[in-house]
């Protein structure tokens, strides 16, 4: 049997463009009323005027002119911001924030009020919160310029019932970035609005999803489900706003516009309210009970595009929000885990991420089964990722021995990235005349052997540093770009003058991790993983002895230090003097280690001795046994030297 007229005609309907739908409508339909009975006519008609009076005194949201307003404002803020770079006593940003927020506010209220009371024009409604989005996002100064304004400005927000005047909510906040949680208080009430009034609009809302996503990322999507809260797990953290729950709360001019075919009007919508609000951390205060299964369809979609989403980039971060959204965490927990071991070497990071989810899950098994097929794609900025991976392994005794392994590796693999590094500002470090005079070097006495070392620094360090190749120099003199590093006009030494560790940009990821490795971090990281994993010693004394057999000069304070010193003027070398620094320090915790045990070598042996002489004194005689332990007490007594050198090292925090 085939579907009724209307339901085809509907389907066909949805799926024309406005100006079809228009056309269609004018052209044929608008014809059939003169050849329906008058009192079918008529009472088409008396609808239309019913509606014709209900949306009388709707706000109207002009897109187009809030747009060039709201552009003008941004345009003359970047233009202050220019201005007070150079004299900030003129600067004036803190008014134009005000007027950009105002102008925001009211225009929100307006939108609130067009899908939530008169409930029409949800599509409009919506791009008019994305543009507001979009505006908020521009209103950052990222290049230059201070923010203090931006983030410092304190501002309220009402919204308020266009029909009745009565505060629904109350927003008051500190910084302008806050008022993302305005705008997403909004789209869930767009959204359940939209599914309460117009059911077959709900294939709608995920592309409408997907926008929000594309502005303000996916970590706005479960904030839009609790209201612009955020949900920790351990309930719905409250923001600084309040709602009003006095009358305008659950008036009944509220509670009507969301009664649907079949429901009793005179129900008691206020007790249903209170109730459902109870059981459930989605309802607003402000809904009527019959709201509570639009916002539980608004959340399965939320999820789903979350879903979608961590199918081609997993989280940990996204992993955990889809489980506080959904109402059926096993099973979707399930769902995502076989997602996330299925799509872990598709790239790296996947990878990366595969490897904290299952760190989160305590999934040793999963964990070594994935490394072991996709350990050649981690890189140096997954060294958390990978650590806390290393200690879920190390907690389970199976897999003990092998998480050891991995952090023998890795500190040897950062050890080996540092001497390559070192060949920098030392190209003949490794030269064979160098590395002869470095065993003589060390065989001397470290308080006579000052000018030797510096010479020796000075022999084996890379000359000419100070100047820029000729292409370079000439490129900076006539206001170009500096050449890239690898080029035919010079080496990595051209990067010397990009502050990459301070950009925060993930598109700078790969040169961070090329030409600015965290070798300080990843180390100590290192370190602090073997120590997690148990029974360290093992591990530290291979490592330091490689280390030895790598660098020889580690062990001489002296060098290091001198080293340290040529290095320290120059750009760009700051990451190769933490990670020297902290290698030398390793190094050096390493050798106190191994002259504590010497010392208490001695100290047994000669409590040895003394506990012979003791008993030769008794059998020889009193008076040789006193002489015997004068000696001992006296060479007890003789310093150490090597206490000093112990104790400088102690003091590094870094190791524990």
């Amino acid at each position: 049997m085939s579907a009724p007229y209307s339901t085809r005609f509907t389907q066909i309907y949805d799926t024309l463009p406005p100006d079809g739908q228009r056309a269609l409508f004018e052209t044929h339909l608008i014809p059939l009323l003169d050849n329906l009975p008058d009192s079918v006519a008529t009472k088409v008609l008396d609808s239309a005027k019913e509606m014709q009076t209900r949306l009388m005194a709707i706000p109207k949201l002009d897109y187009y002119a809030k747009r060039t307003e709201l552009e003008g404002l941004l345009n003359e803020l970047e233009r202050v911001q220019k201005q007070s770079l150079y004299i900030k006593e003129r600067s004036s940003r803190e008014p134009l924030f005000e007027e950009t927020m105002d102008s925001l506010s009211n225009w929100v209220n307006d939108i609130w009020s067009v899908v939530f009371e008169y409930q029409t024009n949800f599509r409009l409604a919506h791009q008019c919160l994305i543009l507001a989005a979009e505006m908020l996002r521009r209103m950052f100064a990222p290049h230059g310029g201070c923010n203090c304004a931006f983030l410092n400005l304190r501002f309220l927000t009402n919204i308020k019932r266009h029909k009745t005047g009565k505060i629904v909510k109350t927003f008051h906040f500190i910084g302008v970035p806050n008022f993302e949680r305005v705008l997403l208080w909004t789209w869930r009430d767009l959204f359940v609005s939209m599914l309460a009034s117009v059911p077959g609009q709900k294939h709608a809302i995920p592309d409408m999803l997907q926008d929000i996503q594309a502005v303000l990322s996916w970590e706005s999507l479960p904030k839009m489900v609790f209201g612009g809260k955020t949900n920790t797990g351990d309930g719905v953290h409250e923001d600084d706003s309040h709602e009003d729950l006095d009358s305008e709360m659950y008036d009944t001019e509220g509670e009507e516009e969301f009664v649907t075919e079949g429901e009793d009007e005179d129900e008691d919508e206020d007790d249903g309210s209170q109730e459902y609000r109870i059981l459930s951390p989605f309802h607003a205060d402000h809904w009527p009970k019959s709201s509570s299964f639009p916002v539980d369809d608004v959340r399965d979609l939320v999820q789903q595009c979350l879903v979608s989403y961590f199918q081609i980039s997993p989280s940990l971060e996204l992993y955990k929000s889809i489980k506080k959204v959904s109402t059926d965490v096993p099973t979707i927990r399930h769902s995502l885990l076989e997602t996330t071991e299925s799509n872990a070497l598709w790239s790296s990071d996947n990878f990366a991420a595969a490897l904290s989810i299952f760190a989160s899950e305590d999934s040793a098994e999963v964990i070594w089964r994935l490394h072991t097929r996709g350990a050649h794609l981690l890189r140096p900025r997954d060294a958390f990722d990978y650590q806390t991976a290393v200690h879920t392994l190390g907690s389970r005794p199976a897999f003990k021995s092998r998480a050891q392994k991995i952090c023998q590796n890795q500190l040897l693999a950062i050890a080996r990235e540092l001497r390559a590094e070192l060949g920098l500002p030392f190209s003949r470090l490794y030269d064979s005349a160098r590395v002869t005079e470095l065993e003589a070097l060390i065989k001397q006495n470290p308080i006579s052997r000052t000018a030797n070392v510096e010479s020796w620094v000075t022999a084996i360090s890379t000359p000419n540093q100070n100047q820029p190749s000729p292409m370079a120099f000439a490129a900076i003199m006539m206001g170009l770009p500096v050449p890239v590093a690898g080029s035919e006009f010079g080496g990595v030494e051209e990067l010397n003058g990009l502050d990459l560790g301070k950009e925060t940009d993930p598109d700078l990821e790969d040169l961070r991790d090329e030409f600015r490795p965290q070798f300080k971090s990843r180390f100590q990281g290192w370190l602090g993983a073997t120590l997690t994993v148990g029974n360290p010693d093992q591990v530290f004394r291979a490592v330091f002895t490689e280390l030895l057999t790598m660098m020889p000069f580690l062990r001489e304070s002296d060098i290091v230090e001198e080293m340290l010193n040529r290095m320290s003027d120059k750009p760009g070398r700051y990451h190769i003097c933490d990670g020297l620094e902290t290698v030398h320090t390793f190094v050096g915790t390493e050798l106190c280690k191994e002259r504590a045990q010497l010392e208490k070598r001695k100290r047994k042996e000669a409590r040895a001795k003394r506990k012979a002489a003791g008993q030769n004194a008794q059998a020889s005689g009193s008076g040789q046994g006193t002489q015997t332990r004068s000696r001992t007490s006296a060479s007890r007594a003789t310093p150490d030297p090597s206490i000093s050198l112990c104790q400088s090292f102690a003091s590094f925090d870094g190791i524990d």
